[in-house]
C-alpha cells in the first residue's frame, strides 16, 4: 500500500511539473526524497541510503563520458563544417513533403549502423533537423520521427548495448533475437513510414517554425565555411568504423579528433578557440548563422546529465529496498487478461516512467515479468518490444531528454514519435488475437 502511494505521490509531481512546463528536475529530487524515506523507514541508515545512490550512480559513470563525447561532437561537427556540408550537399533533395519519412529513415539506418540511440541523435539526428529548419519543414514532425528513428536500431541491431542487455539477461541468442524483432516489426514500420510520408505533405505550412529557405540556408554555409568534401570525413569516420564494430565512445572520439583536425586546418579555427568550443558549444559570429547553425557544447548536456544522475540513485534504492516487489503479482495478474505479452507491456509501461531511463526500465521489467512469461525467447521479444522503445516516449526519461536536447527538437514531438506506439500495440493486438 505505501509502495503504491509513493508512486502515485511521484508520477503526480512528474505530471505536474511536464503539464506547468516547470523543470522535470523539481519531480526528480522530489521523487528521490520520497524513496529514498522509504528505504529509511524500511530500517536502513543515512549512510546505507547514501551508499545505495552511490551504487545506482556509479554504473552509469559510461554513460556521463558519452554524454562528454555527445557534447563535442555535436559541437566540432558543426564548427569543421560537417553538418553544413552535409546540409548543402542535401540541400537539393530535401524537400518538405518527404522530409519527415526521410528523417525516419536516415536515423534508423544510422542507428542500426551504430547501434546508439544517443549517437544517432546527436550526429544524424542534428543534420535532419538543420535540413528540416532550411526547408520550412515541422520541428515537431521531423523531431518525433528523429527520436522514432535513433531508437529503431535498439532492437535491430547486433551492436546495441540494449540488444545485448536484453539477450543477457534471457539467455537467449542475440541474432535469433533480432530476427524476431525483424518479423515482429516490419508491419509497425510499413505504418510508420506512410504515416511519416503522410504528414510530410500536411505539416509544413502550420507547424513550421523557421522561415529560412533551403537556398538561404545554403547560401549562407557557403559564406561562411570551406565546404569542400574533406568536411565530411568525421560523418563517414562514424560509418566506417560501425562496420568495424568499434566501442561506440571510440568512433565517437576518432570523429571529434578529424573535426578538430579540419576546423583548424580547413576552417581557420584558432587552436585557443578549441577549449571554449568543447564546453560551451560552436557559437559563430552574425546572428543568422548562429540561429542556423551554433550550438552543442558540453554544457548542452548538463541537463541531461543531471536527469541521468538522479534517476540512477533510484536504480540503487529499488534494488536495495526491493521496492518494485510489491507490484509483481499485479502484473502477474494482468497475464491472464491482457496475456504475458500484456504484462510485459504494462511492466516496461509503469517501469519506463518510474525508472527515468532505459537501461533500468529493462531490468527492472526483466525483474517483474521473468515468472510470468517462462519461454525466455519469448520474454526477450517482450521486454525489447516495450521497455526498450517505451522508455523515448516518456517526457521526463533520459532516452528521451539525450535527442531532445541534441538537436534543439520540442518536447511536443514526442507525440509524432509513431513508430514507438505503433510497435507495442501492435504486437498487444497480435498476442490478444492468437489468444482468442
Amino acid at each position: 500500500m505505501l509502495e503504491t502511494l509513493l508512486l502515485g505521490l511521484f508520477s503526480v509531481a512528474l505530471l505536474a511539473c511536464v503539464l506547468t512546463d516547470t523543470s522535470i528536475l523539481l519531480a526528480l529530487t522530489f521523487g528521490l526524497a520520497l524513496f529514498s524515506g522509504y528505504a529509511l523507514w524500511k530500517g536502513n541508515t543515512p549512510r546505507a541510503v547514501l551508499q545505495m545512490w552511490w551504487r545506482g550512480v556509479h554504473t552509469i559513470v559510461p554513460i556521463l563520458v558519452t554524454f562528454v563525447l555527445i557534447g563535442c561532437i555535436t559541437a566540432f561537427w558543426r564548427a569543421s563544417g560537417t553538418i553544413p556540408a552535409i546540409v548543402s550537399y542535401g540541400a537539393a533533395l530535401a524537400t518538405p513533403s518527404i522530409m519527415v519519412l526521410a528523417t525516419f529513415l536516415l536515423c534508423a539506418l544510422m542507428s542500426v549502423l551504430t547501434g546508439t540511440a544517443f549517437g544517432t541523435g546527436a550526429t544524424m539526428g542534428v543534420i535532419c533537423m538543420t535540413m528540416a529548419r532550411g526547408v520550412g519543414a515541422s520541428e515537431l514532425f521531423v523531431g518525433g520521427a528523429i527520436v522514432a528513428g535513433s531508437y529503431f536500431g535498439d532492437r535491430m541491431s547486433p551492436m546495441s548495448t540494449s540488444a545485448l542487455l536484453v539477450a543477457t539477461l534471457t539467455h537467449t541468442d542475440i541474432y535469433q533475437n533480432l530476427k524476431a524483432m525483424f518479423r515482429t516489426g516490419l508491419v509497425p514500420t510499413l505504418l510508420a513510414c506512410a504515416i511519416y510520408f503522410a504528414l510530410g505533405f500536411v505539416g509544413h505550412d502550420a507547424f513550421a517554425t523557421n522561415e529560412v529557405t533551403s537556398n538561404s540556408i545554403t547560401t549562407l554555409f557557403a559564406q561562411s565555411f570551406d565546404l569542400s568534401h574533406i568536411t565530411l570525413l568525421p560523418a563517414i569516420l562514424i560509418i566506417l568504423l560501425s562496420f568495424l564494430r568499434w566501442h561506440v565512445q571510440r568512433m565517437m572520439a576518432a570523429s571529434i579528433a578529424a573535426a578538430v583536425v579540419i576546423a583548424v586546418a580547413l576552417q581557420g579555427i584558432p587552436l585557443a578557440d578549441l577549449p571554449r568550443i568543447a564546453v560551451f558549444g560552436y557559437q559563430p559570429e552574425g546572428p543568422a548563422l548562429a540561429a542556423a547553425i551554433g550550438g552543442g557544447g558540453i554544457l548542452s548536456m548538463g541537463r541531461v546529465s543531471a536527469i541521468v544522475g538522479l534517476s540512477s540513485c533510484y536504480a540503487g534504492l529499488f534494488e536495495a529496498t526491493g521496492f518494485l516487489h510489491a507490484f509483481t503479482e499485479r502484473i502477474a495478474a494482468l497475464a491472464s487478461r491482457l496475456t504475458p505479452f500484456g504484462s510485459i507491456f504494462v511492466a516496461g509501461l509503469v517501469t519506463s516512467m518510474v525508472a527515468c531511463n532505459q537501461t533500468l526500465s529493462i531490468l527492472l521489467t526483466y525483474d517483474l515479468c521473468k515468472d510470468i512469461e517462462r519461454d525466455k525467447a519469448q520474454l526477450a521479444v517482450g521486454i525489447e518490444n516495450t521497455a526498450v522503445i517505451l522508455s523515448p516516449v516518456i517526457p521526463w526519461s533520459i532516452a528521451a531528454a539525450v535527442p531532445l536536447t541534441a538537436t534543439g527538437a520540442p518536447t511536443a514531438c514526442l507525440a509524432f514519435a509513431v513508430y514507438l506506439y505503433l510497435l507495442p500495440l501492435w504486437n498487444l493486438g497480435v498476442a490478444m488475437r492468437k489468444r482468442n
